[in-house]
């Protein structure tokens, strides 16, 4: 598996939580679960993809935007297989999709005289123009992405996209709880950031897997 080191770490990050294992394991001590626990975080991921679409995210008006997310995490390849039109945006992962088929640029939103876009270059010069996707995904640990994205992310619904923030995992994790509560903690915030709009918060247990979403309508498509 040739992912950078970034993205090992940030991965081992997660497998660490989710194994209730404590800041100081190495991988070198773990290296087969590891292994294991990617393999299964991929299945889960697909899962969370067929929820999203249970829960009627909508790709056939524009693409859909999956933000923050690298090969192992990401719900792109199960929308592209189910014919959706997929773009990922990932500040530091997006070298990991290479040679998979799934369109991802190196980028990060932000904001600039009120005009929110995609950067992706380090002069500024290209743009992926966030107008033209119809929903926007991220389902990365709100500690990794920040709270500033969160808002970015929200202006979006202020305009033309649905958003969907979520989290998703096996109900075996030892911190399936303590990501719950993080779902609704960031629900409440997000209530006080985006009053005006339609904020729609869904919490489900299938089988092995646990889904959390939080869905913000956008203002322009739905009024």
């Amino acid at each position: 598996m040739e992912y950078n080191k970034l993205y090992i770490d940030y991965l081992f990050n997660i497998f660490k939580k989710a194994n209730g294992l404590n800041d100081n394991a190495r991988y070198d001590d773990y290296w087969v679960f590891f292994r294991d626990f990617l393999l299964s975080y991929e299945d889960v991921s697909n899962k969370y993809a067929k929820y999203l679409e249970y829960l009627d995210i909508n790709g056939y008006e524009g693409s859909i935007m999956e933000y923050g997310s690298g090969k192992s995490d990401t719900i792109s390849t199960t929308l592209v297989d189910d014919h959706y039109p997929v773009i990922v945006i990932s500040e530091k992962y997006a070298s990991t999709f290479s040679g998979s088929g799934i369109l991802a640029f190196n980028g990060k939103i932000t904001c600039k005289n009120d005009d929110v876009f995609i950067r992706y270059d380090r002069d500024n010069v290209k743009r992926a123009n966030v107008s033209d996707f119809r929903s926007v995904v991220c389902h990365s640990p709100i500690d990794l992405i920040g709270l500033n994205d969160i808002y970015l992310l929200l202006t979006l619904a202020f305009r033309n996209s649905d958003v969907y923030i979520g989290r998703y995992g096996y109900i075996t994790d030892k911190n399936w709880p303590q990501v719950i509560n993080e779902m609704k903690e960031l629900r409440h915030k997000i209530n006080f950031m985006a009053r005006d709009l339609e904020i729609i918060y869904n919490e489900d247990f299938m089988g092995n897997y646990y889904f959390s979403n939080i869905m913000v309508k956008s203002r322009r498509r739905h009024r």
